[in-house]
């Protein structure tokens, strides 16, 4: 019984210890997925309706900051593109983003131009990927311009490529 009892009680400590790890790893993992989430959004996001153009965008940056509770307001542009290189072609949503938040993205960056400039394009790796892209590439985006009008036709080089680790394979 003795020998029953040592196992028993190492079986449990064994057991106890693979629970405590895998939590540990789960969640650590779980930080880093809010981690890398939060580089692409932010806790309150304002948007106009029915794709509207806000008319004085910096009076409703100053009246948002304003408020004691609120630690940074930043101004993201989006718009709907189609991205086109050498016959392949993918629809993106295209992200207009201020230093501040560009020095955010540099850990996510698993290649850049030497330049370590964004005056181009930074694209995801699965975007890269489909369109068999990489630094210093070409890219054509197609755009619909705000107020009417044909589409604009815009080229602009591939700066860098990031992972954020949150898109399926």
């Amino acid at each position: 019984t003795l020998f029953t009892s040592i196992v028993t009680t190492l079986s449990i400590a064994l057991g106890l210890s693979a629970i405590c790890i895998a939590y540990s790893i789960l969640g650590g993992y779980n930080r880093m997925i809010l981690d890398v989430a939060s580089r692409f959004t932010s806790d309150v996001v304002v948007r106009s309706q029915l794709s509207v153009i806000i008319p004085d965008p910096n009076a409703l940056v100053r009246r948002i900051s304003s408020r004691p509770d609120v630690q940074h307001v930043d101004v993201l542009l989006e718009r709907e593109a189609l991205c086109k290189r050498k016959g392949a072609l993918d629809g993106i949503m295209l992200n207009g983003i201020t230093q501040r938040r560009t020095e955010m993205f540099r850990p996510l960056l698993t290649s850049a131009s030497e330049a370590g400039s964004f005056r181009g394009i930074v694209i995801g790796s699965g975007l890269a990927r489909n369109l068999r892209a990489g630094i210093n590439d070409t890219l054509t985006l197609i755009v619909q311009q705000e107020r009417g009008g044909g589409p604009a036709v815009l080229k602009l080089p591939i700066t860098g490529v990031f992972t954020s680790g949150l898109a399926s394979q």
